[in-house]
């Protein structure tokens, strides 16, 4: 059984991790680095679990913006980790989920238990006329009930959430599909594995691809259908959306804007060109 390290040792290790995977090491270290992969066993494991929890990181946005920048080309040059990633952030979102509901659940229980306990005061025979007789009129002057929402949930993979869009008419949410986008260096595009996800036509649309350029950054952004004789969409001169630690780039659609069918996004920015890839269905 391998012996855990320390948590020294262990940032150290990812550090050099790091800098192998994203060909920042010198050369002389790296050498050293692959030849001690080969001869020790337990480095060689350590650096194996370093590499899952870099994965886990990556999916769940909890890398720094240079770090996340520069594991890119590794996560997405290989369909298993981009797998791996992907299983992991919709596990991630969906645990996220869980909690909301849960909550959603008790706040929704204890509003029941309240509106019991008004329904039975009001209808007490004795409190009913005694309020009827001191004011006729106080049910008509008071202001409504408040109406309680709990907060959005940003969406990352295969559900898209509905949120409230100040774009879009009153009463009517947007649904967000935050897009999981991969750099093209050669590779043909038809490599990239396409997400897969659940839409509402009468229902706006948010679509998000996470990017990691400084403030001011601008994208150019076209989508192109697969299986529909459609026209491309054309978005120019698109500046990123920060959302906590996150940014993001941002095209808002008109509900029916996408039919059942398979896409092509592709992005181009300070950061070289991306392309993302999904399926819709109703």
């Amino acid at each position: 059984m391998t012996k855990p390290l320390s948590d020294r040792k262990r940032s150290a290790l990812r550090g050099q991790l790091i800098a192998y995977l994203a060909e920042t090491m010198p050369e002389a270290q790296r050498e050293g680095f692959e030849q001690r992969l080969l001869d020790d066993d337990a480095f060689s494991q350590h650096i194996h679990q370093a590499q899952q929890e870099l994965l886990e990181d990556f999916a769940a946005g909890t890398l720094s913006s240079v770090h996340q920048k520069q594991l890119r080309p590794w996560v997405f040059s290989s369909s298993g980790r981009r797998q791996h990633v992907q299983l992991t952030a919709d596990l991630l979102y969906r645990a996220r989920r869980s909690k909301v509901i849960i909550v959603r659940l008790c706040v929704g229980f204890a509003a029941a238990c309240v509106l019991l306990l008004v329904g039975l005061r009001l209808l007490h025979p004795l409190q009913y006329f005694q309020n009827a007789s001191a004011s006729p009129t106080a049910h008509v002057n008071q202001p409504p009930p408040p109406t309680f929402t709990a907060p959005s949930e940003p969406s990352s993979l295969d559900d898209p959430t509905p949120i409230a869009s100040p774009d879009a008419p009153a009463g009517l949410p947007s649904m967000i599909m935050r897009l999981v986008p991969a750099s093209v260096h050669g590779e043909s595009e038809t490599a990239i594995i396409p997400s897969v996800y659940a839409i509402r036509a009468d229902l706006p649309l948010i679509l998000q691809v996470p990017v990691s350029s400084g403030s001011g950054c601008e994208y150019n952004v076209t989508i192109h259908s697969e299986t529909a004789l459609i026209p491309d969409r054309h978005f120019d001169h698109l500046a990123c959306v920060t959302d906590q630690d996150s940014q993001y780039v941002e095209m808002n659609l008109t509900p029916g804007s996408l039919s059942p069918g398979q896409y092509t996004v592709r992005i181009s920015g300070s950061e070289g060109p991306l392309v993302a890839r999904f399926i819709v269905h109703f």
